[in-house]
This record gives structure tokens, C-alpha cells and sequence, in this order.
């Protein structure tokens, strides 16, 4: 029981872990997967009673869960012993925010030669802009499709599925097992059963066979007692009979 607490959480602290680190709103199969690949083992909810990790997470009363048509989203409850690691993590992604929104040189150079050029430059570079913003947005929008992020997106939720489907697999595939083991084992306590009732019926008859000849030597002993007593008697009479006559 300790050790299976002790389990427990450990579990807890690394899913509390990669929630922090992770960006919101966080998928609960996101952090499975995580888990799977930080620890190198998914999460032992079969091992430890438990029928699928939600309900296993739910147990340690350290989450909150909720879901929105097929996804399961995951957050940590405050725990004043782990606050200060989530705020270190928010001051880094702060820290990281700032750095990006800092002007690069090449911008500050061109507020530079805005400011010397005067009104005639600022009328000059607004009507390239509007040349140019058509062009502009028709690039991102195409660029999106062309984002390392989105192809990573896609890569990744093409990995979840497979790992799910081997999951899936491997779940029906335990089952079975399963299945055939309490099949096994039922038939098994049923022969174990047949021949304690074997064993007691033959021991019966032995008993009976003992007491039915016990009763025959008892009372073959019983006959011959009698047979010994009739000659006695008849022998004690033929001799009293002999001395009274002489």
C-alpha cells in the first residue's frame, strides 16, 4: 500500500510538472504522451487498479478536468509547495516575451531615416504600403500553410494517433489475455472441485466397506464364542452325567 502511494505521487509530480511547462489550454492525452516520453513508460494505471489515467490522476485530488466534446483538458490545483517552480516558469516565458518584443537594429535604423526624411518620406512610404499590403497579406496567408509550426502540428497529432491506436491494441490485446486466463483458471477450480468431491465419495465407500466387514468379524467372532460355550456345556454335562452314575 505505501508503495503503491509512493507511485502515485510520483505520477502526480511529473504530470504537475509538464502541466506547468506547457502552454494552455493542455490536452490530457498531450501530458499522457508527454509523460511517456519523459518517464519511458506510460502511466501505470492498469498496475495500479485503475482503469484509464484520468481516473487515476482524478484519485490523487490534485487536478481539475474538463471536457469539451471528444478532448479532456487538464489543469493543476494551486499547491502552495510548487508555486514558486510555476512562477519561475511564467518569468522565464516573460522574460522570453519581452526579448521578442524588443526592436530589432534594422527597425530602429528605419525609425531613424523616418525622422530625417521628414512628412514627404512619411507620404511616400504610406503609399507603398497600400501598394503593398494585398501582396503582403496573400504571402501570410499562404505562409501559414508553409510554417514549420503547423507541419510539426501535424506531425505530432499524426504520432498521437498512432500511439493511441497502439494503446488500443495493446489494451485488446491484454483483455484477451485476460480473458482467456479467467477461462482457464475457472476451468481449473472446477477439476480442482470434481476431485475433492471424487476424493469424498470414494472415502465414503472405504468407511462403509470397513464398518460392513467389522460387523461380519464381529459377528463371526459372536458365532464361534457361542459354539465354544455349546461344547463346553455339553462336555460339563456328559461329565457330571459319568459321576453321578458311578
Amino acid at each position: 500500500m505505501e508503495q503503491q502511494e509512493e507511485v502515485l505521487v510520483h505520477v502526480a509530480k511529473v504530470v504537475r510538472a509538464l502541466i506547468t511547462s506547457a502552454k494552455p489550454p493542455v490536452e490530457l492525452r498531450a501530458i499522457v504522451k508527454d509523460y511517456m516520453d519523459v518517464e519511458g513508460e506510460p502511466i501505470p494505471f492498469r498496475r495500479l487498479g485503475y482503469s484509464n489515467p484520468q481516473e487515476l490522476l482524478q484519485h490523487t485530488q490534485e487536478f481539475n478536468f474538463n471536457c469539451y466534446g471528444n478532448q479532456v483538458f487538464i489543469t493543476a490545483k494551486y499547491n502552495a509547495k510548487t508555486e514558486h517552480i510555476v512562477r519561475m516558469v511564467r518569468q522565464q516565458k516573460a522574460s522570453k516575451s519581452k526579448s521578442i518584443l524588443k526592436p530589432k537594429p534594422t527597425a530602429q535604423r528605419a525609425l531613424s531615416q523616418k525622422s530625417n526624411h521628414g512628412p514627404n518620406f512619411n507620404n511616400h512610404q504610406t503609399r507603398q504600403q497600400n501598394y503593398q499590403q494585398p501582396q503582403d497579406g496573400y504571402c501570410q496567408k499562404q505562409a501559414q500553410y508553409l510554417q514549420p509550426n503547423y507541419l510539426q502540428q501535424q506531425q505530432q497529432q499524426q504520432q498521437q494517433q498512432q500511439y493511441y491506436q497502439q494503446i488500443q491494441q495493446q489494451y485488446n490485446q491484454q483483455r484477451g489475455r485476460g480473458d482467456i486466463d479467467w477461462n482457464r483458471q475457472k476451468e481449473e477450480q472446477q477439476r480442482r472441485e470434481r476431485k475433492v468431491q471424487e476424493q469424498a465419495k470414494r472415502n465414503k465407500e472405504i468407511k462403509e466397506v470397513d464398518e460392513r466387514l467389522k460387523q461380519a468379524k464381529a459377528k463371526q467372532e459372536q458365532e464361534l464364542k457361542d459354539i465354544i460355550e455349546q461344547e463346553l456345556r455339553a462336555k460339563i454335562n456328559k461329565i457330571e452325567e459319568e459321576s453321578s452314575k458311578g
